[in-house]
């Protein structure tokens, strides 16, 4: 594994003019690139804001990166979103790349958040055309309903 990028993600909503705490907090991404028997991927995982406004310069900002124009190797962007399919990240990114919940063999997406009673579907992992999804789950039980307030999503992937 090796680092490509660490970058913060700015936003220009300011938390002094909000009533809720995570609004205006420091937000990145983390870029790397696996070699894994011969073959290589990269993988990205961000932590997007809680305001629309916030994930809108957000994502705009990952998107513009070069690295969503590398088709050397497969990519996979995963991470929480804090945006339901419905909303702006959420399509942009899936504009671009699949989603592997919706291609997991007509099997039902699974919601993340909040870990003990899922109501939403705010945590994503996409992949584009050089990898394929074999199997999806979100574990839920006592040890994940206490670990983090999102259940984890966990794909089986195939790099071709």
């Amino acid at each position: 594994m090796r680092l490509i990028d660490a970058s913060p993600l700015f936003t220009s909503v300011s938390p002094l003019r909000s009533r809720m705490p995570a609004v205006g907090q420091a937000r990145g991404a983390l870029h790397v690139e696996i070699d894994f028997n011969g073959a290589s991927f990269s993988i990205i995982n961000t932590h997007l804001g809680v305001t629309p406004q916030e994930r809108r310069t957000q994502i705009a900002y990952l998107l513009s990166e070069p690295r969503f124009t590398n088709e050397r190797a497969p990519l996979i962007v995963c991470g929480d979103f804090n945006a339901s399919p419905k909303q702006y990240a959420y399509k942009q990114v899936a504009k671009r790349m699949n989603d592997v919940q919706l291609q997991n063999n007509g099997e039902t997406v699974n919601k993340t958040f909040p870990s003990r009673y899922p109501t939403m579907r705010i945590d994503h992992m996409f992949v584009d055309k050089g990898v394929d999804v074999v199997n999806v789950f979100v574990p839920s039980n006592q040890m994940t309903k206490v670990a983090s307030d999102h259940l984890p999503l966990i794909a089986d992937l195939r790099i071709r």
